[in-house]
């Protein structure tokens, strides 16, 4: 088993946690948490492996995938809200989860022949579609049209994925580390001090 491997299934249990955790907020049964937290886990791989050419897809061959969906479910279900050393559980859910979609995206369409740049689209794809369709299924404004950067966290750190991987030949770890990186970074801070990009306005106004 490869490193991307596991990064992808960490990047799964995250976002099967974030899904779930918007679930109970919703007030969902049981059922409900459970599947918000399999289509946000499973959304944006999907897509990106249909669109790259892996088949079979990573969650219908292998059943480790759901499983690590369903303990990211279970995990939602406990009231991490009152630990101290998480104050925003779904946000951190979601931060980590993005950063390494976006890297495990990028690096899988690379070996499916995808080009450099193709490559940090899909991973940005594997990042936020998953999300885009929790938050529709909730009726709440998807994070990536949010002022806030979301989806520009994610090409930024596959540009520097890149740089370090291909132009400066550094390691897997340290590449996978300053990608993931970048993107952690960019997310906290713009939900700490609203860092977004600027607005297109209509013209006459």
């Amino acid at each position: 088993m490869t490193l991307l491997y596991w990064f992808d299934l960490i990047s799964v249990l995250f976002f099967a946690l974030s899904g779930g955790i918007i679930g109970k907020r919703k007030n969902m049964d049981y059922f409900g948490v459970c599947f918000l937290a399999f289509i946000t886990a499973i959304g944006g791989g999907t897509v990106r492996d249909l669109l790259i050419g892996a088949m079979p897809i990573a969650w219908v061959s292998d059943p480790t995938y759901i499983g690590v969906i369903l303990l990211g479910a279970f995990l939602s279900i406990l009231p991490l809200e009152r630990l101290r050393w998480i104050e925003r559980p779904f946000l951190v859910a979601d931060t980590f989860a993005i950063a390494l979609a976006a890297i495990v995206g990028l690096q899988k369409s690379l070996e499916f022949g995808a080009n450099p740049l193709a490559a940090v689209f899909f991973g940005m794809t594997s990042a936020v579609i998953g999300g885009v369709v929790r938050d529709v299924v909730c009726n709440r404004v998807p994070q990536v049209l949010r002022q806030e950067i979301y989806a520009t966290a994610c090409l930024a750190g596959g540009v520097i994925y890149l740089i370090t991987s291909q132009l400066l030949d550094a390691g897997a770890i340290l590449s996978f580390a300053s990608g993931m990186g970048t993107i952690v970074l960019l997310r906290l801070g713009a939900i700490r001090w609203h860092w977004s990009l600027p607005l297109v306005r209509r013209e006459g106004n």
